[in-house]
């Protein structure tokens, strides 16, 4: 037994030991004697040692489903895999916007024209010199931006606003009891947005107005999108995105006069938290009001935390006027050699984790099961780990939860 990050004994589990949690006794007082249970959520926290980065092909298990009966379903496990670092890059073309096509070949279909300041990522593939000696590399991008250049002529001109999104998530079990709050200043004019997940309905808020009921309850524990739209009219928007249902939408219009910065653009913006700490871009932070609070910044402007795997790919011509490589944050470089990323789902299409577990920290590893539907959704440290949930198969006999997992 061992101390863990919030001060308690934690127990280290050495190569083939498990762990069998009986769940006898946990059922809700709405079900009756013998009812499967037909929803449950499993929370735990993990720290790897550096050694589980040689894991190779041989995952580590973290949860299994009536263990130590040979199981594929319902499982859970760390998988050690070395994925290649993805540069991001910045389009400089203003005119006719940067040509997007289906294969390497220039003549080919063109899929689109990305925008002036629009971020792309490579797919990992590498680039491809012609017979002409152009260099064509393959890259993923947001179709949002290919959206404003469905036409040749891309509009130059100075935009009327930009977006800034904020991860959010309440890690405590004291809900409503203090908000959830990101602070947005610009041109000298602060404003908090605020709201409480695993309070009913929300009470989301700008400033110290009453609190609004959003239609719906975000989950505590889950990290919930917050997204600003700053305009150049003074109405501004304030939207929450539901972390594991994103049809759930609410928004409020605000109008701060002033607030947008023709010259400085989204750069005049700071993002922080209660405590005054500025967040930067794609770097998670904790503040503590009432439990733990976390906040992550993941789009300011054109500029993005990550892009994801189910966007649109195509070919484009490496140039130096047309291209720019992204710089890492605060000289922050990609880890080198394999990684220890999540693994679930059933062993024949496994579903990978889009983020890694680091072996210098905790991380909070959280898995909503369905008896039902037969779907398992995991989040790492809040986060939904995959793009979406993960089928686990046909169901368990009885239509529900086993005894033991």
């Amino acid at each position: 037994l061992e101390k863990n990050r919030g001060g308690q004994s934690h127990l280290r589990l050495k190569k083939n030991t498990f762990l069998r949690v009986p769940l006898r006794g946990l059922r809700h007082e709405k079900l009756r004697p013998g009812e499967p249970i037909p929803r449950y959520t499993l929370s735990l926290e993990v720290r790897l040692s550096d050694g589980h980065r040689r894991l190779g092909d041989s995952p580590w298990s973290l949860f299994q489903a009536s263990f130590p009966d040979p199981h594929s379903t319902d499982e859970l496990s760390v998988v050690a895999e070395d994925k290649p670092h993805k540069r991001k890059w910045k389009v400089l073309t203003k005119e006719n916007g940067l040509q997007v096509t289906v294969d390497a070949d220039t003549n080919s279909k063109e899929l689109c024209r990305l925008p002036f300041n629009a971020v792309v990522a490579e797919d990992g593939l590498p680039i491809k010199r012609l017979p002409t000696g152009e260099r064509r590399l393959r890259i993923r991008y947001k179709a949002d931006a290919a959206k404003q250049a469905d036409s040749e002529q891309i509009d130059a001109m100075e935009p009327e606003e930009f977006v800034v999104e904020v991860e959010a998530g309440y890690f405590g079990s004291d809900f409503g009891t203090a908000a959830t709050s990101v602070r947005f200043c610009s041109k000298g004019v602060l404003k908090s947005l605020n709201f409480r997940p695993g309070l009913q309905g929300a009470s989301a808020s700008v400033d110290s107005e009453p609190g609004i009921d959003i239609g719906w309850t975000p989950r505590e524990r889950v990290m919930h999108i917050l997204r600003v739209t700053i305009r150049k009219s003074g109405w501004h928007t304030f939207e929450i995105v539901d972390g594991t249902d994103s049809e759930k939408t609410w928004s409020k219009d605000f109008k701060v006069l002033g607030w947008f910065d023709d010259y400085k653009g989204v750069s005049c913006v700071s993002i922080t938290d209660p405590d005054n700490e500025d967040l930067e871009l794609g770097k998670e932070r904790e503040y503590h009001n009432s439990g733990v609070h976390k906040l992550r910044l993941r789009r300011l402007g054109e500029m993005t935390a990550d892009v994801d795997d189910n966007d649109p790919r195509g070919w484009v011509t490496v140039r130096k006027t047309d291209l720019e490589l992204v710089e890492e944050l605060h000289g922050q470089k990609q880890p080198k050699g394999p990684q220890c990323f999540l693994r679930a789902g059933l062993q024949e299409r496994p579903v990978t984790s889009n983020r890694y577990l680091r072996s210098d920290r905790w991380h909070t590893v959280t898995m909503t099961v369905d008896t039902s539907d037969r779907t398992v959704c995991v989040f790492l440290d809040g986060v939904l780990a995959t793009e979406k949930e993960i089928s686990i198969g046909s169901a368990i006999p009885g239509g529900g939860l086993q005894d033991d997992a």
